[in-house]
C-alpha cells in the first residue's frame, strides 16, 4: 500500500488506538521527506531560494556583532533522502534565532506565552494571559507577528506555534524570524525529523533543553517556495480532515458513554418493575460488543454484576430454598461452638445502628440482614516492628497489603516476618479465609480476596484483617468477597472509614459492625456461579479488546511502514 491509498483509507484507520495523533506525524513525515505533493519541474529549484535568503542573510548581519555561522555537513548527517530540486541546509541558513530580552513591568498588558501554552506536536496555541495577569517579573523575549515561537526545553515535546501579535514569551523559549515559508518551517519543526533531530543534540538528563547553537546546527529540508505553499495548503487539509474524525470519534464515543450511563442506571437502581428490569438488562446484554470498546467499560461491567449480585437481581429467588433465616440461626450456633472450642476473646459489642446503612428495599424479602461479627471470625495480623530481642523465634511468609488485590492475590512478590515462637497460630492462614485491607489511599480501603493455601505457613500483617467464615460451606467465602467488592460494600467502607486527605481506613470494630446480606445458601451458590461466568465473559472481552488493539496498532505500523519505506530506502 502506497501513501496516496493508505491516504484514501484515512478514516478507517482512524479507529485504532492512538491512531490519529500518529496520523498527523505520518502527514507531517511525507510532507517534509517530499511525498504528500507531487514534484513540479518548472518550480524554481530551493537553490535558487537559498542563494536569495543567503545574501539578504548576509546584509543582516553585517551590522551585527555576533553572527550565527554555518557550519559545514557531512552528507551522512543527512535524516533521508530528498527529492533533486529540495536541499538539505541548516536552521540557521533558513531562520534567525531571536534574542529579544526586555523587562516585563513594561510590558504589563501584553500577551505571555509560556511552553504550558501551546500544544505538543500541533502548533496550537492555548489559553494564554496577559503579562499582568500571569504576575510574571523575570525578563522574557519580545516576539512580533510573523515569529515562531518554539519551547527550548524538553524538545521531544515539539512545542512551536507560529504567532500574529506581539507579546512576551518565556526566557525558556525562542522567538524565530523564518526566511522561507514561515507554516512550512512550523510544519518541519512539528516533524519526526526536526524532533529527533533536536533529541540528539541534546545531552541534558534532568531538564532537557536544546541550546541555541545546537538549534543553528539541526538540518532543515527545503523544497522549492513553489512547493512549499502547496505542501502548506496540503498539510492544511488533512490536518482539517483529522480534525472532523477526531470529532466525529469523540461525538461516538459520547453518545455510547450516555447509552451506557444510561443502561447502567437501569440496572443500578432498585425497582418493583421486574419486567422493565429484565428489558433494561436483555437491551444491555445483547448490545454488550457494542457497548464495551474501551477497559473502562468493561471496569464498569464488572461493578453492575457485583451490584446485581449482592442486590439478588442475578439470578431468581427460588421459594423452595431453605430459609436464610434457619441458616443464620445455624451460623450463628457454629460461631459460638467455634469461639468456645477455640478459646476466641469476645470483643466488644459492635455498632448498633450500622445494621440500619441499607434500606430495607435494598435486598430480597427472602434474605436476612446480619453483621460480620454475626457469622464470622474477625482477626488482624502481626505488628511488624516489635522489640523480639530475648524472645525464641520463627520466620514465616507473610502477607501485606500490596498482596490483597480486589478480587485475586498478587503474590509474585512475598516477604518474609519473624515472629514469637507459638504465635504462628493465632496468625494463621486457612484455606476460605477472607482477607480485606484496611485501608490506605481509596483504592486500598475494603479491598478483599481469598486465601486458597496458596503458600504453605503463611501469617498476614495488621493491615489486614481476616475474616474466617462459621461454616465456610454455609457462608460461602466467595459470597463475602462479592460483597465487601461490591458498590454496596465499598459504599459502606467509605461511610464507615476515617477519612484524611486522599487516605481512609476501616477499624476492627467498623468491620465487625458491617451489615452483610445473606441469602439462602442455594442461592448463594448460584450467585457465584453466574458472577463467576460473567467475570469469564469480561475476561473474554478484556482479551478481545487488547488483541483487538494490538492487531490495530501492528496493522497501522505496517502500513505506516510500507507507505514510508521507499523514503527510507
Amino acid at each position: 500500500m502506497n501513501a496516496d491509498l493508505l491516504l484514501q483509507h484515512f478514516d478507517r484507520l482512524s479507529e485504532a488506538p492512538d491512531a490519529l495523533p500518529r496520523l498527523r506525524r505520518f502527514i507531517l513525515d511525507l510532507a517534509v521527506r517530499g511525498r504528500l505533493v507531487p514534484q513540479d519541474p518548472n518550480d524554481e529549484p530551493a537553490s535558487g531560494l537559498l542563494r536569495r535568503i543567503a545574501a539578504e542573510r548576509a546584509k543582516q548581519l553585517k551590522s551585527r556583532k555576533k553572527t550565527q555561522l554555518v557550519m559545514p555537513f557531512e552528507s551522512e548527517d543527512m535524516p533521508f533522502e530528498l527529492p533533486e530540486s529540495w536541499q538539505w541546509v541548516q536552521f540557521v541558513e533558513v531562520a534567525s534565532i531571536e534574542s529579544n530580552l526586555v523587562k516585563p513591568e513594561q510590558f504589563l498588558d501584553y500577551p505571555h506565552i509560556a511552553p504550558d501554552n501551546i500544544e505538543s506536536r500541533t502548533g496550537r496555541l492555548l489559553q494564554y494571559q496577559t503579562i499582568r495577569e500571569s504576575g510574571v517579573f523575570s525578563a522574557k523575549n519580545r516576539f512580533f507577528p510573523g515569529h515562531i515561537v518554539y519551547s527550548k526545553i524538553r524538545p521531544n515535546l515539539a512545542k512551536a506555534t507560529l504567532v500574529d501579535f506581539e507579546g512576551l514569551c518565556s526566557a525558556d523559549m525562542y522567538p524565530i524570524y523564518p526566511f522561507i515559508n514561515p507554516i512550512f518551517l512550523l510544519k518541519f519543526m512539528l516533524s519526526d525529523a526536526f524532533v529527533q533531530q533536536s533529541i540528539k543534540e541534546d545531552n541534558r538528563v534532568a531538564m532537557p533543553k536544546i541550546n541555541q547553537k545546537s538549534l543553528s546546527k539541526i538540518l532543515v529540508a527545503v523544497p522549492p517556495l513553489a512547493e512549499q505553499q502547496r505542501i502548506v495548503a496540503r498539510v492544511d487539509d488533512l490536518m482539517a480532515l483529522c480534525d472532523q474524525l477526531e470529532a466525529a470519534k469523540a461525538e461516538r464515543e459520547q453518545t455510547r458513554n450516555h447509552l451506557i450511563a444510561a443502561s447502567l442506571h437501569h440496572l443500578n437502581q432498585p425497582s418493583d418493575d421486574t419486567a422493565a428490569f429484565r428489558e433494561h438488562a436483555r437491551f444491555y446484554f445483547n448490545h454488550l460488543p457494542r457497548l464495551t470498546t474501551r477497559p473502562e467499560h468493561i471496569k464498569q461491567l464488572r461493578q453492575t454484576i457485583l451490584n446485581l449480585a449482592v442486590r439478588g437481581k442475578l439470578v431468581p429467588q427460588d421459594p423452595n430454598d431453605e430459609p436464610a433465616a434457619e441458616l443464620l440461626k445455624k451460623l450463628k450456633s457454629a460461631l459460638a461452638r467455634m469461639k468456645e472450642v477455640e478459646n476466641i476473646r469476645i470483643r466488644k459489642s459492635i455498632l448498633p445502628d450500622a445494621i440500619n446503612f441499607f434500606s430495607e428495599d435494598t435486598f430480597p424479602a427472602s434474605w436476612c440482614l446480619t453483621n460480620f461479627d454475626d457469622v464470622n471470625v474477625i482477626v488482624s495480623g502481626v505488628a511488624k516492628g516489635k522489640n523480639l530481642k530475648g524472645f525464641k523465634t520463627e520466620v514465616y511468609p507473610y502477607l501485606r497489603v500490596a498482596n490483597v488485590q480486589r478480587g485475586y492475590l498478587d503474590l509474585q512478590v512475598m516477604k518474609e516476618l519473624e515472629i514469637k515462637a507459638g504465635e504462628f497460630e493465632r496468625y494463621r492462614l486457612c484455606d476460605g479465609d477472607v482477607l480485606m485491607t484496611e485501608g490506605g489511599d481509596w483504592d486500598k480501603l475494603g479491598r478483599a480476596a481469598i486465601w486458597n493455601n496458596e503458600i504453605p505457613d503463611c501469617i498476614h500483617q495488621n493491615h489486614i484483617y481476616r475474616i474466617r467464615p462459621a461454616v465456610k460451606e454455609l457462608l460461602l467465602p466467595k459470597w463475602i468477597m462479592l460483597f465487601a467488592n461490591s458498590p454496596l460494600g465499598r459504599l459502606y467502607f467509605e461511610g464507615a472509614s476515617k477519612q484524611t486527605t486522599n487516605l481512609a481506613s476501616i477499624n476492627m470494630t467498623q468491620l465487625r459492625s458491617c451489615p452483610l446480606p445473606l441469602p439462602p445458601l442455594a442461592e448463594q451458590q448460584r450467585i457465584v456461579a453466574r458472577v463467576d461466568d460473567f467475570m469469564a465473559l469480561c475476561d473474554e472481552l478484556d482479551a478481545t479488546l487488547s488483541a483487538s488493539a494490538t492487531d490495530q496498532r501492528r496493522l497501522l505500523d505496517a502500513i505506516l511502514h510500507e507507505a514510508l519505506a521507499p523514503a527510507m530506502a
